[in-house]
C-alpha cells in the first residue's frame, strides 16, 4: 500500500512550519499552503516546490492594522477574510 502524504494549510506561522519540517524529514510532506510570504518562511528550509504562498490578503490586513486604519472588530473581520481567501485558493489547487 502506498504511504500517505500530508498537505498542510496555514495562514499564520504558529507551529505548522515546524510540523512541515518534521514531515519533510520523514518524506511525508506533500505540500504546505500558506498566507505568509515566502521570504518569511525561508528559515524553515522547506523545499520550494512544496511551499505554496498566497500572501495577498494577509499583507493587506497587516498593513491596514499597522497603519491603524482598522480597529479590533475590523481586524477580526479582516482575519476572517484572510482565512476565507486562503481556503478558496487552496480549494482550487487540491
Amino acid at each position: 500500500m502506498p504511504e500517505s502524504r500530508v498537505t498542510l494549510i496555514s495562514s499564520r506561522l504558529f507551529h505548522h512550519f515546524s510540523l512541515a519540517k518534521q514531515l519533510e524529514t520523514r518524506d511525508l510532506l506533500d505540500k504546505i499552503y500558506t498566507g505568509y510570504p515566502r521570504q518569511r518562511i525561508e528559515r524553515f528550509e522547506l523545499p520550494p516546490d512544496k511551499v505554496h504562498c498566497h500572501p495577498s490578503y494577509l499583507l493587506v490586513a497587516t498593513l491596514l492594522r499597522k497603519a491603524k486604519l482598522v480597529g479590533v472588530s475590523g481586524s477580526r473581520r479582516l482575519e476572517y477574510h484572510v482565512e476565507e481567501e486562503l481556503d478558496r485558493y487552496v480549494a482550487t489547487r487540491l
